[in-house]
């Protein structure tokens, strides 16, 4: 379970659901949170092949280029709705050039993007195409 995200719903939770034990808050918030990674992809030049000409002397380089794909940070949030809206902070998706990717308690990661974005109050609702999620009641 996430470190941060979990006392915070426990403290909003606790306003709500005056009945409930903390381990009820616990195990129904489990469920409804998600990890959110943040990838980008760093590309550079490798040397295929280096080939010299005997007569001239001159050498003549190929090279591809390799992209590969590097998590840059990421935080964690909740599912709001069943169509895949989720709120986190603003600042876990402040990269808007790299690549959101969100995974579900069911370890199923899913390609999101910024659906509405508050700066000032560090909300921000990001939405992954995913028509059956649990979402948690506030």
């Amino acid at each position: 379970m996430h470190k941060i995200v979990l006392p915070c719903l426990v403290f909003i939770l606790s306003f709500n659901v005056s009945f409930c034990s903390l381990q009820e808050v616990i195990n129904k918030v489990k469920s409804q949170s998600v990890k959110i990674a943040l990838f980008k992809s760093e590309s550079r030049q490798v040397l295929t092949s280096s080939v010299t000409d005997e007569k001239t002397q001159i050498t003549t380089k190929t090279y591809k280029e390799v992209s590969k794909k590097k998590e840059i940070g990421g935080g964690s949030g909740f599912i709001i709705s069943e169509d895949g809206l989720i709120m986190t902070n603003a600042h876990v998706t402040n990269d808007y050039e790299a690549e959101l990717v969100v995974y579900t308690d069911k370890k199923v990661p899913y390609k999101a993007e910024i659906y509405k974005s508050h700066n000032t109050r560090d909300m921000t609702i990001i939405k992954i195409k995913d028509k059956r999620l649990i979402i948690i009641i506030l």
